[in-house]
């Protein structure tokens, strides 16, 4: 529930890249459940958006 809202939220994005945020969010929630840590949701969130930085640059 809280990856769709979060995908939801952003408003800013066609529905395709809300579906992928969608599916980011079920893998980070995933992730969270599988390792019981927070840091390694941090961790990927954070390396996801370095490569997003610098594959389609800051502004897209």
């Amino acid at each position: 529930m809280t990856s769709l809202v979060w995908a939801l939220n952003h408003t800013q994005y066609d529905w395709s890249y809300r579906f992928c945020l969608f599916v980011f969010g079920l893998a980070l929630g995933y992730f969270r459940w599988r390792s019981n840590s927070t840091w390694l949701t941090v961790i990927v969130h954070s390396a996801l958006n370095i490569v997003s930085c610098f594959t389609i640059g800051p502004y897209a």
